[in-house]
């Protein structure tokens, strides 16, 4: 760790009055194979001094348990933050800016450099998100995986949202286990859930527009069992249904089941299998 605390006294000593928290000494350190890389430090983390999935705050907690249902060795694990520095006003953080993920960048490169064994980087939230693709440029050979923010606003929002982050971190953890590249290619995913996006706009009409709803993003469940018991789920409001979904095979065969249906129109029910070349109903009138 001694490498890492030099690092994190660097970064005070250039910027004097900054609250930076230290590394977990819990997590895995200079040994780390994977990243996960936040928004920026809470309150909890400015007043515990460590970026720490054991902090006393709600996201913590829960990051802690999804993290321990995935299965994920936390000794292979460190954690970090875009924006190194508590960006708030007392009490109250405020969202990261463009500008401030951009300040610290220098940092995170720096960082990455002291992580020989380091494989992979995981996003934690939009605001991580705006790294991406610097880090990409930067050091190409690291895998990237995307991840929601595991904020009890996120969690609590509806039913399928911390399944969501559960489904991110098993396509991590399962990563770690094979040493492989992720599941499924790019090409390949991006075209699924262009055809995904089609069909929900065809089921649910003018009211994905309507409410300027946000549609899945399936990079969030590849790597999950080929299972509905791992499904994931989208609601659309107004159509008192949505649709469930989740990821069968793998590679070029990765095919998305997916289920939806209306609770007040009887017999609604449709599942689809959806693969790179389209879509394909296969069964109807359930529900």
């Amino acid at each position: 760790m001694a490498n890492l605390a030099a690092f994190v006294a660097g970064l005070r000593a250039r910027k004097p009055g900054g609250i930076i928290p230290d590394f977990d000494p819990w997590d895995g350190g200079v040994n780390a194979e994977l990243l996960y890389l936040l928004e920026a430090p809470g309150p909890r983390a400015g007043r515990s001094g460590f970026i720490s999935r054991n902090n006393p705050d709600e996201s913590a907690k829960n990051f802690f348990e999804l993290n321990e249902m995935a299965c994920i060795p936390r000794k292979q694990t460190i954690s970090w933050n875009v924006v190194p520095w508590y960006i708030g006003s007392g009490a109250k953080i405020r969202p990261a800016t463009a500008a401030d993920v951009a300040e610290g960048r220098e940092a995170l490169l720096e960082l990455l450099g002291l992580l020989p064994r380091l494989r992979a980087v995981v996003f934690v939230g939009r605001k991580a998100e705006l790294a991406m693709q610097h880090i990409q440029s930067a050091l190409p050979s690291l895998t990237c995986f995307r991840c929601p923010h595991p904020s009890p606003m996120y969690c609590n929002m509806a039913p399928g949202n911390k399944e969501n982050i559960l489904s991110a971190l098993r396509q991590v953890a399962a990563f770690l286990r094979a040493g492989n590249e992720p599941a499924l290619d790019s090409s390949t995913l991006d075209s699924i859930q262009r055809h995904f996006h089609a069909l929900i706009r065809e089921r649910a009409g003018d009211l994905v527009g309507e409410q300027e709803l946000e549609l899945p993003d399936l990079s969030r469940i590849v790597g999950t069992a080929a299972s509905k018991d791992t499904k994931a789920w989208f609601a659309v409001p107004g159509m008192y249904g949505g649709f469930a979904y989740w990821f069968e095979e793998e590679g070029k065969a990765a095919k998305l089941i997916t289920e939806s249906w209306s609770r007040v129109v009887g017999g609604s029910g449709q599942r689809h299998e959806i693969t790179a070349d389209g879509s394909t109903l296969l069964d109807q009138g359930f529900v």
